[in-house]
């Protein structure tokens, strides 16, 4: 049986790091699957907070599994933006 599961992309393993992590909104959710992510913005962490001079943002993300990808969703201020779809492997990774 699987359920959601939340990731955190933290310095270390400390109750500080974590929090400070969540602050940062360097965190992710899955459907249960465990994952590597690596998402960024114009090349900066997720969470951080940037303007662009010429209005756009190129996202790119990483996952690396225990099991195949089946797809990654884009979603912004709650609605879904782009579905990607995985290529079957337990490596995915694409720029938007």
């Amino acid at each position: 049986m699987s359920g959601a599961l939340t990731g955190i992309c933290a310095e270390e393993l400390t109750a500080d790091a974590i929090f400070d992590a969540l602050k940062k909104r360097r965190c992710f959710a899955t459907n249960g699957s465990r994952f590597f992510v690596d998402a960024r913005a114009n090349g900066l962490l997720m969470g951080e907070v940037f303007t662009s001079q010429d209005g756009n943002v190129e996202l790119s993300w990483q996952a690396v599994g225990t099991r195949p990808v089946v797809s990654a969703t884009l979603v912004l201020n709650g609605k879904e933006i782009t579905q990607i779809k995985g290529s079957g492997t337990k490596g995915f990774h694409t720029t938007y």
